[in-house]
């Protein structure tokens, strides 16, 4: 599937992989969706938010309730 995507890419009134990574990760989505033809009607972000603990080495400008902050203020869409 790869291939035939890539195939489709080459095609289209552009220079060769002129879209860069995108090339790439439309071959790789229809690879895993066993199809040429790429129709993403559904789609979604994943968003995750973590300090890994950098507040506990004290070399964060912030505590962790901006990183709590960031994290709801994300998932309300602002």
């Amino acid at each position: 599937m790869r291939k035939l995507v890539k195939k489709h890419w080459d095609t289209l009134a552009k220079p060769l992989d002129g879209m860069g990574s995108f090339e790439t990760i439309t071959a790789q989505i229809g690879a895993i969706l066993g199809t040429d033809v790429i129709d993403i009607r559904k789609k979604g972000v994943l968003i995750f938010c973590a300090d890994n603990g950098i507040v506990e080495e004290g070399v964060s400008q912030t505590g962790q309730e901006v990183t709590l902050a960031v994290a709801k203020s994300m998932a309300r869409k602002g």
